[in-house]
């Protein structure tokens, strides 16, 4: 986890690089916040924080990028070619082949040769961490945008506890019912356990519920990253 706090803190070229992923990647996301931005002015966007379980849902659907890779442009009187058969490492680039792109991509081996990392097999073991650290950092923040505040609470208690029946986690669901009483009239306890367990923060057996390594990294990042502590609902 030294990897993600370096590339948070202290990696301005990092983060545009994650950027470029989070844009690609989670598109329909981007969408539903532009959705829901009520006003644009000197502090940023204004955004709707009315909690839905819709938005909850769209968090915890697996939504996974459709690689569309086109077939060639027909020639004058020939019919038009079908969808061409192509590597799967070349259907990735096309899709990512963007000029802007590119020039970036040529920066980062820059910037990568000036750190001194020149050595192939080098950048081969770096790489698979930079993007299994882009894919960690977009599922948390996917999943921050969606998160209840009685649920981080949950987390925290179940982090100090590791297993606890759902008996011992329903007050903290009763608790926040009244700061939004018909969100949580369309929302039971159930379905709102399950965007924990969805997001793979959670395990439920026997009516208890445990959190999962993933659950406790979630909590860690968010203090390292300075996450608001309280949220509503």
């Amino acid at each position: 986890m030294e990897l993600l706090k370096t590339i948070a803190t202290s990696w301005p070229f990092w983060i545009f690089v994650l950027a470029i992923v989070f844009i690609f990647m989670f598109r329909s996301d981007i969408k539903n916040l532009l959705s829901r931005t009520t006003r644009i002015g000197p502090a940023g966007l204004t955004v709707s924080d009315t909690p839905s379980k819709e938005t909850q849902a769209h968090a915890a659907a697996d939504v996974s990028p459709v690689l569309a890779v086109p077939a060639p442009p027909p020639t004058d009187g020939a019919p038009a070619a079908t969808t061409a058969a192509i590597d799967p490492a070349d259907a990735i680039l096309v899709t990512l082949d963007d000029s802007y792109i590119r020039q970036k991509e040529q920066e980062l081996l820059v910037e990568l040769n000036n750190r001194g990392i020149n050595d192939t097999n080098k950048k081969l073991r770096l790489f698979p961490r930079l993007i299994a650290a882009a894919f960690v950092v977009t599922e948390y923040e996917r999943a921050e945008g969606a998160i209840w505040g009685s649920q981080l609470q949950i987390l925290a208690e179940l982090n100090s506890s590791a297993t606890l029946p759902a008996a011992q986690l329903h007050p903290f669901y009763e608790a926040a019912r009244p700061q939004a009483p018909e969100a949580f009239a369309q929302y039971p306890f159930e379905n709102y356990m399950d965007f924990l367990k969805t997001q793979g923060f959670v395990t439920e057996a026997d009516h208890a519920f445990t959190i999962t390594d993933k659950g406790r990294q979630y909590l860690v990042w968010r203090l390292r990253v300075g996450k608001k502590a309280r949220k509503p609902y």
